[in-house]
């Protein structure tokens, strides 16, 4: 039986280019070498919740994979407030705690910078999905939680709320003028 030319020449390109196969597989590891695998640390975040209507650190715990050393400021106050913002925890719901935030406002985050010790922290939608911090008990409330979550973070000294990049349409929702929150 005889082939046509061009199916023999087909098949001796397919051979030598190895059928589409990337190559000679990678080598083994030397003895005693581990693949490599991205660091994990457990961080201990404080956030302020509320109960008998004062306010009171509660520890979190989270799991951090870290790409190049320790977590920044940046990293750890974005942990803290979507921790807080995520609300109670069942458990701490159970034990009385309480908080503007739910599961219905874990993404009030649009951003954390740092500008020296100052974190300056931009928020969205505020008067929509927390309507009720700006009366006068709740803007306490509110600003408490906020302040002493954010001031938890070691190396955070100040902080400059922001609403979709405005100082001043955060502060003017809780009736009050743009400032800078300093550590007390």
């Amino acid at each position: 039986m005889t082939r046509p030319a061009g199916v023999v020449f087909l098949a001796c390109l397919l051979l030598l280019g190895g059928c589409g196969d990337d190559g000679p597989p990678p080598p083994d590891p030397l003895p005693g070498s581990e693949p490599a695998e991205s660091a994990e640390l457990d961080v201990a975040l404080s956030i302020v919740l509320h109960r008998n209507e004062s306010p009171e650190p509660v520890q979190r715990r989270v799991r951090l994979a870290l790409a190049d050393g320790a977590p920044s400021p940046e990293t750890l106050v974005s942990l803290a407030l979507g921790e807080l913002f995520g609300g109670p925890t069942p458990a701490e719901d159970e034990e009385g705690f309480h908080s503007f935030f739910s599961e219905e406002t874990r993404d009030l985050l649009r951003s954390v910078e740092m500008a020296g010790d100052t974190a300056i922290i931009d928020l969205r939608e505020v008067g929509e999905r927390v309507p009720n911090a700006s009366s006068s008990a709740g803007s306490a409330v509110f600003l408490e939680q906020l302040n002493g979550t954010v001031f938890g973070v070691p190396g955070v000294a100040a902080i400059r709320w922001e609403w979709d990049g405005s100082c001043d349409r955060f502060w003017e929702f809780l009736q009050r003028d743009c400032r800078i929150v300093t550590r007390e």
